[in-house]
């Protein structure tokens, strides 16, 4: 799959507004990848993305992380889940929302919604087009 930009899956999206797809692992890495290369400058180590039905179980999306060694240990991303389906727009926002976790993680060992670590990327992301928020 050809590297897409950013801005063209943004616009894509948009275009198809709330029409669900059906999220394949190709679409799921590929918009990672974007969002890693235009938000993140490539700073973000891709972890394992798995794609299935997690709607059901209350969530779109969610970043799982782990830590090796002691309590101050290198804490790394086991993976990254993804509903499979759900609107190409949402998928952008799910997936950069728990890539904001992902950072959070692997650099100050926390997961949040707060303001000093969660929500400083926001501003990027709207820059982008993406709106960061707790709810999606």
């Amino acid at each position: 799959m050809a590297k897409l930009q950013l801005n063209s899956i943004v616009k894509y999206a948009n275009k198809l507004g709330k029409d669900p797809v059906v999220v394949t692992q190709d679409m799921a890495e590929e918009v990672y990848q974007a969002i890693n290369r235009a938000v993140f400058r490539g700073t973000l180590p891709m972890p394992k993305i798995i794609v299935g039905n997690y709607a059901k179980k209350g969530f779109w999306g969610e970043c799982e992380g782990l830590q090796r060694g002691s309590r101050w240990g290198e804490h790394y991303t086991k993976c990254i889940s993804i509903e499979k389906h759900m609107p190409l727009k949402t998928l952008v926002r799910v997936m950069a929302h728990e890539m904001v976790h992902q950072w959070e993680w692997e650099t100050h060992g926390v997961m949040t919604h707060g303001e000093k670590t969660f929500f400083i990327w926001k501003e990027d992301l709207l820059a982008k087009g993406i709106r960061l928020s707790i709810i999606i």
